[in-house]
């Protein structure tokens, strides 16, 4: 299973929403494998666990400073490691207010 956390690096609250797609999905809606939105206070950290199954998935992200003002938004491309029993999707939000993802 993937793992998902969350590091805000801001002084200020964030949301950031996730939706994970399969790749193989015929549809956007049936390629779907998980959605949620995750709240993270300032310098704070937030973790969902075991939110999708491990295998390869396109990440897309909207980050909004105290749930309302859109500070970015884009897509990244997990690729499960071999060899981990399970996975761990990290992202930070930068000062910025950009989310980038941790390698």
């Amino acid at each position: 299973m993937v793992d998902l956390t969350v590091y805000n690096h801001h002084d200020s609250p964030f949301t950031v929403e996730l939706t994970l797609y399969r790749p193989d999905g015929d549809t956007r809606s049936g390629a779907r494998a998980w959605s949620s939105s995750v709240d993270v206070q300032p310098d704070a950290e937030a973790t969902r666990a075991a939110v999708a199954e491990k295998q390869p998935y396109r990440v897309e992200y909207h980050a909004y400073r105290a749930n309302s003002f859109l500070t970015d938004e884009d897509h990244v491309h997990y690729l499960p490691r071999d060899g981990e029993d399970d996975g761990s999707l990290t992202f930070d939000i930068q000062e910025s207010g950009t989310l980038t993802e941790r390698r």
